[in-house]
């Protein structure tokens, strides 16, 4: 990944850090936001909007012991989040917490791998984007105006032997617009209650869905809280966010805005905890009593956890062979060997869990 990206004209820098990303989001098997998706986002919807610089640095616009703002300046979107994760967590560590705020930015891809990076027990670590295409309708409407906005915050559980790892990873439409695509592919339906047509009425003919619900009331809320936050320090209008140039009205902007956030949980050390445990302790006591021999309940993030635990178990990282395809011609195209593979055989738990 790295080689390729100095081919596509980004510096040493910037493609180093892209690929440890790709890679980090890899040894968690997400394939839908990681680097198959940078290769897509790079050829189509950068290209057609402009919205990604190769060699750009971001500039600091506020700086605060414990905030800053910056702008992007259209880098390359994981090369800056990663940056601007780290600086959230120095800030952190020096201030007690950290907030970084960053405009004119383009698509990050998966965001828990930002804040999987820095992952111990003395942060909550996490960050928030506005969708880089706006495909939510708020409820009632019937025009696309607000994105599948993203959400991720990770906190570790000290050890608790029936819940690792807290990760929230999650968009705030009721679906993916990816499977609408896909159910349209195989004639399939729509679950009920995500999706409009043109006129704003539910449907669940894929075909004729023309943006999506949020995923209730919690997703409409959350959704339409990541645009004013963005608001707030710049973004523009969401209708022209990717848009070509020729298509975005004088003077407004058509980026995203990241926000990358940390809490030093350390600063609470010195309290008096329960039966004299330590902090970490009493995280591990709490994730243990609400879900140790709690029938077949699990921590959110458990299955991002155990995918981490296929690719240590394999020696790498796994993709499907649709993934493994385009990497094949992404390196024939810039003249880059690939890595060795191996094919695996790997087996899934089927759960039953409600749609969003």
């Amino acid at each position: 990944m790295k080689d390729v990206l100095v081919c596509r004209g980004f510096d040493e820098d910037e493609a180093a850090a892209t690929a440890d990303w790709a890679a980090r989001t890899a040894s968690y098997e997400v394939e839908t936001h990681g680097a198959r998706k940078l290769l897509s986002l790079l050829d189509h919807e950068f290209a057609r909007s402009g919205s990604c610089i190769p060699r750009a640095k971001h500039t600091v616009l506020l700086s605060m012991p414990s905030m800053e703002v910056w702008d992007g300046q259209r880098k390359l979107g994981p090369a800056l989040a990663q940056s601007a994760q780290a600086r959230s967590v120095a800030m952190a560590r020096a201030a007690g917490m950290g907030l970084v705020l960053v405009r004119n930015c383009n698509h990050f891809g998966w965001g828990p791998a930002y804040a999987l990076e820095h992952l111990d027990d003395s942060l909550l670590i996490g960050n928030t984007t506005q969708g880089a295409i706006p495909i939510v309708t708020p409820i009632g409407g019937s025009t696309a105006t607000v994105g599948s906005n993203a959400i991720a915050i990770a906190l570790s559980t000290a050890g608790a032997e029936a819940a690792p790892l807290f990760l929230w990873d999650s968009g705030t439409a009721a679906m993916s617009w990816g499977e609408v695509q896909k159910r349209r592919l195989e004639s399939a339906s729509l679950r009920p209650g995500c999706a409009v047509d043109a006129s704003g009425q539910p449907t669940t003919d894929a075909g004729e869905a023309a943006c999506l619900l949020p995923g209730g009331s919690i997703g409409n809320a959350l959704g339409l809280l990541v645009e004013l936050l963005g608001a707030s320090v710049g973004a523009g209008d969401p209708r022209v966010r990717s848009a070509p140039p020729d298509a975005v009205p004088e003077g407004e902007p058509s980026t995203c805005v990241f926000c990358f956030f940390a809490v030093d949980l350390s600063r609470f050390d010195g309290l008096v905890f329960p039966h004299g445990r330590s902090r970490q302790q009493n995280v591990a006591a709490m994730a243990d009593a609400i879900f140790g021999g709690n029938g077949s309940a699990r921590m959110v993030g458990l299955r991002k956890w155990q995918a981490k635990q296929r690719s240590v178990e394999h020696g790498g990282l796994l993709f499907a062979a649709e993934s493994i395809t385009a990497f094949e011609a992404e390196a024939l195209a810039r003249g880059i060997p690939l890595p060795d593979m191996r094919q695996v055989e790997v087996t899934f738990e089927e759960l039953a869990v409600a749609a969003k």
